[in-house]
C-alpha cells in the first residue's frame, strides 16, 4: 500500500462486474453460461491489439515486478514468467489483472495524462478501494475468470473452493475471496430460507 497511483473514477463491484461481463460477451459468451477456463493468454496475445488498441510486451522485469500497463504508450508488459507459464494460477490472475487496467483505466488515465488533467500519483492508502485501480483491476480479474453465474452454478452442485479453483484455472485464494463475495447472492437466490 506505500505505492503511488493515479485515483481513477468511483466504481462499485457491481460496476467492475457488468464491465467484466460487456467484455465477455464480446470476446467468449460461453463463459458467461458455464464454467470454463478463460484463455486470458490466447485473449492477451491475439485481441489485445486489435479489440483495444494497446500491444503486448515481454521483457524482463526486476523481481516481485510481474507486469504493469503503460497507458500513455498503449502497452501490456509481462515478465517473462508471467507469461510463458500460463497454466500457473497467479500468472493468469496477473495477466487478468493487467487487462483489467486497459479495459477499465486506459480511456480516461490517457485523457488525464494528455490533457494534462488531473494524474497526480498519490500513495494508495490516502485512496478508497472504490476509486483505487488496483483493487478495480484485481475485482475485474476476478470477475472475468471466475464469472458470477457458473461460479453460482458450482456452488449449487457443492463444489469445494478447490475444486471450483481448479475448473476456473486460477489460486485456492482467489476463488475462496471470490466465494465469500458471492454467499449474500447465492444465499439470496437460492436458499431464501
Amino acid at each position: 500500500m506505500n505505492e503511488k497511483v493515479i485515483a481513477v473514477s468511483s466504481r462499485s463491484n457491481e460496476q467492475i462486474r457488468l464491465e467484466s461481463e460487456r467484455v465477455l460477451r464480446n470476446l467468449m459468451p460461453k463463459a458467461l453460461e458455464k464454467p470454463i477456463r478463460f484463455p486470458i493468454a490466447e485473449i492477451l496475445e491475439f485481441k489485445l491489439k486489435k479489440e483495444y488498441g494497446f500491444d503486448l510486451a515481454v521483457e524482463e522485469l526486476p523481481e516481485g515486478v510481474e507486469g504493469y500497463t503503460e497507458m500513455k504508450g498503449r502497452l501490456l508488459v509481462l515478465s517473462e514468467s508471467t507469461y510463458c507459464d500460463n497454466d500457473d494460477p497467479r500468472n493468469r490472475f496477473t495477466q487478468a489483472h493487467e487487462f483489467g487496467h486497459v479495459v477499465l483505466h486506459s480511456r480516461e488515465i490517457t485523457h488525464r495524462l494528455t490533457e494534462n488533467l488531473n494524474a497526480i500519483k498519490t500513495y494508495r492508502k490516502d485512496i478508497p478501494p472504490y476509486k483505487d485501480p488496483e483493487c478495480q483491476a484485481n475485482t475485474f480479474a476476478s470477475c472475468i475468470l471466475m464469472p458470477e453465474k457458473p461460479f453460482l452454478d458450482l456452488m449449487i452442485e457443492n463444489c469445494s473452493t478447490n475444486d471450483i479453483a481448479a475448473i476456473f484455472g486460477v489460486s485456492y485464494t482467489a476463488a475462496k475471496i471470490r466465494r465469500e463475495k458471492l454467499e449474500d447472492k447465492f444465499y439470496k437466490k437460492f436458499r431464501p430460507h
